[in-house]
């Protein structure tokens, strides 16, 4: 039934319609009603809502109307028509614009990097802090398995004397620039967590104070948001190795330090492990699978052979004659792939397992936190200049892609993924590499090929830390390669 709209709205002040007598009406009985944009059969029984709100909300407020019959005397003056207040929200506003007035004042903005459409398109800083959390925890958890208390030692030092510089630091900077530290300690505990990773498991303590005190100064003046974007782990490390040259002023003495070869690695047989002694090593090396249990003296530790530096000290050999490849394989002196994949190999705590790395290199991708394009660049130019590089101990410049050619083609194999997987490329590639990478996608790009290049090169250069200079010279040009396309990091 069609619903009579007010009087005043089409009648005048004596009760009918404008011209007409008073209390008269027109034969006609339909009354006049505004325009509506319905019509057809249903428009008398659709109530219209001009102002936008719920058709049952004026439904159920309209006010009673009397009969037009009635005397205008006993009609009731016409009340306004009592509606909710709602508020007009604006079309697409983003919750996270409340934000801005913090970022701009940190001189940061939060990053729109594509991705999954399950993860959102916004990542803070803390959240960032919490993921590599998660990764460094579990890289020291695998190293205290292989290598025991000693480790975990070695490891703890290091993180100690880390946040304690660290904490100095941070009050130098309240007291001198009257502002907070750019850094957050979360990011430091990481950063610490992932030196201890780093460090060569069976070294010194010295290593671990020296590494860890130059970590909790370098964190203030380099990484993520600095203007030198060099990765704090990697110039601790390279310092740390640099230091003793620094204390001696004889030539000689610092050539020796810079090529210096560590002491025989070991890793805890597969029954001592986490409980077992490092130090308690077998007397000869172990030729056998490392989960092969051994009928000689029961000792915590095995002796073994690191595969990247055998490899590389034996290249010569391997390249030249393609049986050799095989023997070293056969008789035990070169470890498995296997045992490579699984970490029970000497090496850095926590970074033996190259399964577990590429885990949290996927895991970090599938968190925006590292990208594949830079990944895929700095395997392919580690390829690429492996091929080039030459052969050691060759009275010319032969190429090892010259050799290479002559082997097998599972010899080819063999070699190749020895060179690429017990390298310390998954390390600085997956796990260090991308909190330092530019914010442009083909800045990334380059930034991996410089990393991937520069590091299989110092694969050549029989030191120990060496291999860090990739991870240092690719955080000096990180920034410069920011201006190909501009892309922010959010605060935490």
């Amino acid at each position: 039934m069609p619903q009579t709209p007010p009087p005043d709205f089409f009648e005048d002040s004596a009760g009918g319609p404008p011209g007409a007598p008073p209390g008269k009406e027109p034969p006609s009985a339909s009354p006049q009603r505004p325009a509506t944009p319905v019509s057809g059969p249903f428009a008398d029984h659709v109530n219209i809502n001009p102002t936008g709100f719920s058709p049952l909300q004026r439904t159920t407020a309209e006010p009673a109307i009397p009969s037009p019959a009635a005397p205008s005397s006993t009609r009731p003056p016409p009340t306004p028509n009592p509606r909710p207040a709602v508020a007009t929200i604006p079309p697409a506003v983003d919750r996270a614009n409340a934000e801005s007035l913090d970022m701009a004042a940190a001189g940061l903005a939060e990053p729109m990097i594509p991705g999954p459409p399950w993860l959102g398109p916004r990542i803070r800083r803390r959240q960032i802090d919490l993921h590599w959390l998660f990764v460094a925890v579990l890289m020291l958890g695998s190293g205290l398995a292989f290598f025991g208390w000693r480790a975990a030692a070695q490891a703890g030092v290091a993180i100690g004397v880390a946040l304690a510089f660290y904490i100095l630091g941070s009050l130098l900077v309240r007291l001198i620039r009257r502002r907070e530290p750019v850094d957050r300690p979360l990011y430091a505990l990481n950063s610490a967590l992932l030196l201890g990773a780093c460090l060569p498991a069976g070294e010194s303590l010295t290593l671990s104070v020296i590494a860890g005190g130059m970590l909790g100064v370098l964190i203030h003046l380099v990484g993520r948001s600095h203007r030198i974007r060099i990765h704090p782990v990697a110039a601790a490390l390279l310092f740390a190795w640099v230091a003793p040259c620094l204390t001696t002023s004889h030539d000689l003495r610092s050539l020796e330090l810079l090529v210096q070869h560590r002491p025989q690695p070991a890793v805890l047989r597969p029954e001592r492990v986490v409980v077992g002694d490092l130090q308690d090593l077998a007397p000869t090396n172990h030729s056998q699978p490392w989960w092969v249990a051994d009928d000689g003296p029961k000792h915590d530790a095995l002796r073994r052979h690191e595969p990247a530096t055998l490899l590389v000290r034996e290249s010569r050999q391997v390249l030249r004659h393609d049986w050799f490849l095989g023997r070293m394989l056969a008789s035990g002196e070169l470890c498995r792939l296997e045992e490579v994949l699984l970490g029970s190999i000497p090496g850095r705590i926590g970074a033996t397992s190259r399964a577990l790395l590429m885990l949290l290199g996927l895991y970090l991708m599938f968190r925006r936190l590292s990208y594949w394009p830079m990944i895929a660049s700095a395997i392919g130019a580690a390829l690429a200049v492996l091929l080039i590089l030459p052969i050691p101990g060759e009275p010319h410049l032969t190429p090892v892609a010259a050799r290479l050619v002559q082997l097998p083609v599972l010899a080819i194999i063999t070699f190749v993924a020895y060179m690429l997987l017990a390298s310390p490329l998954l390390l600085l590639t997956l796990i260090l590499a991308p909190s330092t990478a530019p914010t442009s996608h083909a800045g990334r790009v380059v930034y991996g090929i410089i990393l991937g290049g520069v590091l299989m090169m110092t694969q050549w250069w029989p030191a120990p830390q060496a291999e860090f200079l990739a991870l240092a010279l690719a955080g000096v040009l990180s920034r410069p390669l920011d201006g190909l396309q501009r892309q922010g990091l959010g605060p935490g």
